[in-house]
């Protein structure tokens, strides 16, 4: 029950944090996606996560030092990186598919099932 309370929280947190890496990026780089947001998310996420699993599985008073939480965090984000790459490349997909134009050199191509909108009065 607990592990799922944690993958649940995880999958929230991915969420949250990729939508405000885009907002990032849309306001300070024009939209270029950059890698430090990545790393960013990455770490913040799964500090999340490692801190969420020490207090909910109450391992917190096998540890002695800061050493032990930084390990017991390396070791979430080393099972944690391939969980948030699929989920990047989900959620730019999905990013894309919202997207109502496609730019190709100079000219804009509005997507077609935005066309057979019909028009207000």
């Amino acid at each position: 029950m607990l592990l799922t309370i944690i993958c649940i929280l995880g999958a929230i947190s991915t969420l949250s944090a990729l939508l405000v890496k885009k907002e990032l990026e849309k306001l300070f780089y024009k939209g270029k996606s950059q890698f430090f947001f990545h790393l960013l998310n990455l770490y913040f996420v799964s500090l999340l996560i490692s801190f969420s699993e020490i207090v909910f599985f109450q391992k917190f008073h096998d540890f002695n030092g800061f050493s032990m939480y930084f390990f017991e965090m390396v070791k979430i984000s080393m099972v944690y990186l391939p969980f948030y790459f699929f989920s990047v490349w989900i959620f730019e997909k999905y990013i894309k598919s919202m997207k109502k134009y496609v730019a190709r050199g100079n000219v804009l191509v509005i997507k077609p099932k935005y066309l057979s909108r019909k028009q207000l009065p």
